[in-house]
């Protein structure tokens, strides 16, 4: 998790890598809001376009070390 705190987006979702791990806060300095819905009519139907899974963002970590050892 991020600890760079954006105190202007709060964020309650934890597994995502921009999330601050010690407070409800994103860390980016924006987000991209958008919408699955033709008509969106409620807040279930929008989603920060943003996210990144902290999976994901350690399995870009390890695959950038592998190219910086490999010459890459």
């Amino acid at each position: 998790m991020n600890e760079k705190v954006n105190r202007s987006i709060k964020c309650k979702v934890d597994s995502c890598a921009h999330h601050c791990s010690a407070e409800d806060f994103c860390s980016l300095d924006c987000v991209c809001i958008g919408t699955h819905e033709v008509d969106p009519a409620m807040n279930q139907c929008t989603d920060c376009q943003s996210f990144k899974n902290v999976c994901c963002k350690e399995q870009e970590k390890a695959v950038d070390k592998y190219k910086e050892q490999q010459g890459y």
